[in-house]
């Protein structure tokens, strides 16, 4: 067969939108599956167990494995679906070798296993208790690649000797032989060594692209611009990732599951490292719950050795993780769900109680805390607000504080800073940081514009750069210079309106200073004439003209 002849059509899970059919060569699979056995070394007679869907690619990659090396593929569809029956599977056949998704792996119960040397896991981020459950007296493999490309793109043997040392998750590690990976920024540039950048994927293991689908193809499988080869492919996986110093790559997150909550960036996979960190912890999930009032808050979904405190879990995240980070409801379950492919079904996790972040129930007392808790109640959309809860484990944050101090100004007329939230953070205190509040104004002062033209007092900052500069003279110290290079055709006449722009827009970019009796002001100019002087040079000299320009 022709190594760049179509091996198979498999489709991705769909689970970001429509299914997409992938279209894998027999060149791809060939040498994912000569990859796994330079690190695996399977021998004829050694026992490779088969438990996920042929649906699956990972599937192919040991079915051909164990096919290719001489070793017994061992097939049993029903220990997929329950983790004690595969324990037992395991035990029972003398498994040597099994490869399984990392939410399968975290249900598996812990037992002895003496025939299982070399235990394989992927499609996600692994926790690191993973890893020091299964690793210690075996190899244990983090695997890592997309469906896109063949089924795995970069390989790590991790030795969970080293998973204390300041890791949240293990290294995804190298690529493969026929491989090359490449961590670059939205320029399509490399970055250095500990720099966070998108992960792109080129080499052997690049398929075809989508069956049907040319606009998603041209999407995600870009020309390599590092290649000697005329038309190289590298794909474009949406992770994000960094170098570390050993060589290896770390897995940071997705993309598309960076998610905007009240004006930060949060990425959901460092709060589930971060979980799976914690003693007792053993799988963990994070997601974005919409609530009825429109409200967008942090869920976590936590498989535990024994059920965590929702407190408790938020106090040790305290310690590593931002408050704009700490998830708002906890969710202990017995195991995450999991779809067909062994993969997690965020769409089948239950809807969260946020019930279970309130404290033993005290109610109100008096007509301040009454009324304290009742406005918690609306903002919160909880029924019963007792006097000794949190604002902030209720999932209180620093936008909401706003608009219940604004409330509290409305409807009692009282005028309470807002850091007061911050300090006396129960029913119980802000009620009594309200019978200290002054009464609020009825009304704020009116800002006016001040008139143009004429010349005006300097500020306190301006006095200051002024009075330097009568000192020591004209300077750049207080300048903050950069240079931009612009690539491809200029168009002169946008540039010079965009700046124009620029200047109508900003008073300060029409403000001169002047001191006629030697007491400095400001003038802002209403219009100021605004020239672009630009100068031709040809290719030999153009760099040169812009360094002097630099320079001056």
């Amino acid at each position: 067969l022709a190594l760049d002849g179509l091996a198979y059509v498999i489709y991705t899970s769909g689970s970001t939108g429509r299914p997409k059919g992938v279209l894998a060569t027999h060149r791809g699979l060939a040498n994912v599956v000569r990859a796994y056995q330079d690190v695996i070394a399977l021998q004829p007679g050694q026992r490779v167990l088969h438990v996920v869907s042929l649906s699956f690619d990972a599937g192919t990659a040991h079915l051909f494995l164990a096919l290719c090396s001489g070793a017994t593929l061992c097939i049993d569809d029903r220990s997929a679906a329950d983790a004690r029956e595969l324990g037992d599977v395991l035990h029972d056949e003398a498994i040597h070798y099994i490869g399984l998704p990392v939410a399968m792996l975290g249900s598996l119960d812990e037992r002895p296993l003496p025939a299982l040397h070399t235990l394989s896991t992927g499609t996600e981020a692994c926790p690191l208790s993973l890893v020091e459950r299964w690793g210690r007296g075996r190899r244990f493999l983090n695997i890592y690649g997309p469906t896109e490309t063949s089924i795995c793109a970069t390989l790590s043997r991790f030795d969970p000797t080293r998973a204390t040392q300041g890791l949240q998750r293990p290294p995804i590690g190298r690529p493969i032989r026929g491989n090359r990976v490449y961590v670059l920024d939205a320029r399509l540039q490399r970055v250095p060594v500990g720099v966070t950048g998108e992960l792109y994927i080129a080499g052997e293991g690049v398929t075809r692209g989508y069956l049907g689908q040319p606009g998603q193809t041209a999407a995600r499988f870009l020309p390599d611009p590092f290649a000697d080869a005329p038309g190289a492919r590298m794909y474009r996986t949406g992770d994000l990732v960094r170098w570390r110093r050993d060589g290896e790559l770390d897995f940071v997150g997705r993309n598309d599951t960076q998610v905007k909550l009240r004006g930060f960036r949060v990425e959901l996979g460092e709060i589930e490292a971060a979980l799976c960190a914690q003693a007792g912890v053993r799988e963990a999930a994070v997601t974005v719950h919409a609530r009825e009032d429109g409200e967008r808050c942090l869920v976590a979904y936590v498989v535990a050795d024994a059920p965590v405190p929702a407190a408790t879990l938020r106090d040790r995240l305290r310690r590593s993780l931002p408050a704009f980070m700490l998830p708002r409801a906890f969710v202990n379950l017995p195991r995450l769900p999991l779809g067909p492919n062994g993969k997690r079904d965020p769409q089948a996790l239950p809807v969260p109680d946020f019930t279970d972040l309130q404290r033993e129930f005290e109610p109100p007392l008096g007509a301040l805390e009454q009324t304290v808790a009742a406005l918690w109640s609306e903002l919160f959309g909880l029924d019963r607000i007792g006097r000794d809860d949190d604002f902030f484990e209720l999932g209180g944050h620093s936008l909401l504080a706003t608009r219940l101090v604004a409330r509290l100004r409305r409807d009692l007329g009282r005028d309470l800073a807002l850091n007061a939230v911050f300090d006396a953070p129960t029913v119980r205190g802000l009620a009594e940081c309200l019978a200290l509040a002054p009464i609020a104004a009825t009304a704020l002062p009116v800002l006016r514009a001040h008139a143009t033209g004429g010349p005006l007092p300097l500020s306190q900052a301006q006095q200051r750069l002024w009075f330097l500069a009568q000192l020591d003279g004209a300077g750049a110290a207080f300048h903050i210079a950069g240079a931009l290079r612009l690539h491809g055709a200029l168009d002169v006449d946008a540039l010079r309106a965009a700046f124009a722009a620029l200047i109508a827009r900003h008073a300060s970019l029409r403000t001169r200073f002047v001191a006629p009796d030697g007491t400095p002001a400001q003038i802002v100019d209403a219009d100021v004439a605004f020239d672009l002087p630009l100068r031709h040079a040809d290719r030999a000299d153009a760099a040169a003209l812009a360094a002097a320009h630099a320079r001056e």
